[in-house]
């Protein structure tokens, strides 16, 4: 059996991090002449985080979470609590929360870690155990189990027409995913357990626990699952970025 939880606020640690000025890159996307998308990469976007409310209000069905900037983690429940996030790693590692000296640091942060995926999804080593880190823009992200029972991370790469949000949702929660071509095998990612979080790279699991904190849960079998990629546009004016979870099994 397989069933997704999730809890729709914010994660505490985000806020402060939004205050500083992370500059990675940014892009601009125009769509129908009409509406320009500027994503900050790995950086305050704030009309993203202005908008955050009102996609997930829309989402009766589906949940929905996203990050302050940086990229999204998926991982097991049996190496969250070693993901150290902003803080140092080292430190974290022997149960001491200490700020970094540059959080960006791959060397000295996870979240810097997660930062150096520029585009796509990647596994990174979290102690003795590993993550998969959903790089690129910051978009409203989901975790389900699709109708045909695999586990699916979708993208909301952009809109442009009225009740979109509405039009998304019904199309993610009946999709068949074999009526998608595109697909292209990325990695195989090995669920020791079987729960999946998924949370924004800047956070770490003692957020889960906190009044505001925004995470999304997924409980299936434990295996090792071949991750594959494919973009879905259903309209001209809906463009979705999918990664689904295919058993080896």
């Amino acid at each position: 059996m397989t069933e997704t939880t999730t809890t729709d606020r914010r994660a505490a640690c985000n806020t402060g991090l939004a205050k500083v000025a992370v500059q990675c890159s940014a892009d601009t996307f125009v769509i129908n002449q009409s509406l320009v998308l500027r994503i900050n990469i790995c950086g305050k976007n704030r009309h993203l985080r202005q908008a955050r409310k009102r996609y997930k209000q829309a989402m009766t069905k589906l949940n929905w979470t996203e990050s302050a900037g940086g990229p999204l983690v998926l991982i097991c429940d049996n190496a969250v609590d070693l993901w150290s996030g902003i803080y140092k790693r080292s430190s974290y590692l022997e149960n001491k929360i200490e700020d970094a000296d540059d959080f960006l640091d791959p060397n000295e942060t996870d979240y810097g870690l997660a930062c150096n995926v520029d585009l796509g999804v990647e596994l990174v080593n979290v102690s003795t155990k590993s993550a998969l880190v959903i790089g690129g823009e910051p978009m409203p992200t989901t975790l389900f189990i699709s109708i045909s029972g695999e586990i699916l991370i979708a993208r909301w790469f952009y809109y442009g027409i009225k009740d979109s949000e509405h039009i998304t949702d019904n199309l993610l929660s009946n999709l068949d995913l074999n009526a998608i071509e595109n697909w292209e095998f990325i990695l195989d990612f090995n669920a020791e357990t079987n729960k999946l979080y998924l949370f924004d790279s800047a956070n770490i699991s003692k957020d889960f626990k906190k009044d505001n904190a925004d995470f999304l849960q997924v409980t299936t079998n434990p295996d090792i699952y071949s991750v594959y990629t494919a973009t879905y546009e259903p309209t001209t004016e809906i463009k979705l970025i999918l990664h689904k979870f295919v058993s080896n099994k």
